[in-house]
């Protein structure tokens, strides 16, 4: 089994829609943070 990470941001209003497909296609080990915790 591969496994590939990814970072993505999303629109508050957009969110849960994401997240939703995400799981569907399997995502797994979902991590959220709030965009004013991200550092360049």
């Amino acid at each position: 089994q591969q496994r590939v990470a990814m970072h993505m941001v999303s629109s508050e209003t957009l969110f849960w829609e994401t997240m939703e497909k995400l799981k569907a296609l399997g995502a797994s080990s979902i991590l959220v943070l709030p965009i004013e915790k991200m550092m360049e």
